[in-house]
């Protein structure tokens, strides 16, 4: 079972791009404080860029950045799981950073299946409750 969330943040008085030129190390960091990850290898947000993270219990979490596109009025990239703990069988993230005039939109688009439908409801919680923190997190970031 397939399930898909969006969290939409407006970032006042930013171009879309300055943000998205931003989705590095640093603001990755910044997105995973207070959460029980270590950050293993981060190549960046650009097409075949890996990520690498390890959870507190020992389990690991790879994604590739599987597209990336820029446009006059958006731009995106795409991290997709590789190796993927707490009975996930699929993960695919779009980070999409939208034009609102002199503002900017970012959009966490994200679908995730688990490995039967049942895990998959029960994930859904703790995988939206920290995309929905960034939030708070990508104002204080972008805001300051």
């Amino acid at each position: 079972m397939e399930i898909h969330f969006e969290i939409k943040t407006l970032i006042k008085n930013r171009d879309y791009l300055e943000v998205f030129n931003h989705f590095d190390k640093k603001l990755f960091n910044h997105l995973s404080k207070g959460q029980p990850i270590k950050l293993i290898r981060f190549d960046g947000s650009k097409l075949h860029d890996e990520i690498h993270l390890k959870f507190h219990l020992k389990k690991k979490w790879t994604s590739i950045i599987t597209e990336e596109k820029i446009t006059d009025s958006e731009a995106y990239f795409i991290d997709e799981g590789t190796t993927l703990p707490f009975g996930l069988k699929k993960w695919k993230h779009k980070h999409i950073i939208r034009k609102r005039g002199t503002n900017c939109e970012i959009i966490d688009s994200i679908y995730f299946t688990g490995k039967n439908k049942t895990i998959s409801l029960l994930l859904l919680t703790p995988l939206f409750l920290p995309i929905l923190l960034r939030k708070v997190q990508y104002k204080s970031y972008f805001q300051n």
